[in-house]
């Protein structure tokens, strides 16, 4: 069968019954037309190509239950504007919380509220660190709270230092990732 010339309704039935040739067809087909409306957007790669990947992770997870009225194209086209959207949510968010740390950290809180703050921050970490699959959130803790040298942390773990120094970032730019989202549900918490 030559995906190519088949419509986009024939490749949609197609992908909801799991063909993911189908679903390939439709990546292709879109790809590169969704990018560069989604760049005009953010007018950042990274950004933009989170938001593509999001939005072709839905269409594939949630295809047995799709029910797409209208042109493929144009429910693309939307995905990529409500990813965008929801995008610049969280980024206002995020904001309005590092804003809620900075504004707490000038007031000058006790001693006491800064060691619970900051004893609660790092279990936190922690936890986040722990969360990570496989050996980057071992190396992460390692690294970080047990202060061990990358060298170290290889001949612990039986890796090259490489690997390690690899894991180690990866691992970083999850934990700061998620760290974020974890301080603003912290600022919730305590109502700062």
């Amino acid at each position: 069968m030559n995906y190519q010339d088949l419509t986009d309704v024939e490749l949609l039935a197609l992908m909801k019954d799991d063909d993911e040739k189908a679903f390939e067809e439709i990546y292709s087909r879109f790809h590169d037309f969704l990018y560069t409306y989604a760049f005009k957007l953010t007018g950042e790669e990274n950004e933009t190509s989170d938001i593509l990947q999001v939005l072709f992770v839905n269409l594939w997870t949630k295809r047995h239950h799709l029910e797409i009225s209208g042109k493929l194209v144009n429910y693309l086209h939307q995905g990529i504007k409500y990813g965008f959207l929801n995008e610049e949510r969280r980024r206002a968010t995020l904001s309005k919380y590092q804003e809620s740390l900075k504004q707490y950290l000038s007031e000058g809180y006790t001693h006491t509220e800064e060691q619970l703050f900051e004893k609660e921050l790092v279990n936190r970490l922690r936890k986040i660190a722990e969360e990570i699959p496989g050996k980057g959130g071992q190396i992460f803790l390692m690294t970080y709270f047990d202060n061990l040298s990358v060298s170290e942390v290889a001949e612990t773990l039986g890796i090259s230092e490489k690997t390690v120094r690899n894991l180690q970032s990866k691992a970083t730019k999850d934990v700061r990732l998620k760290s974020g989202l974890s301080i603003a549900l912290f600022f919730l918490s305590t109502g700062l």
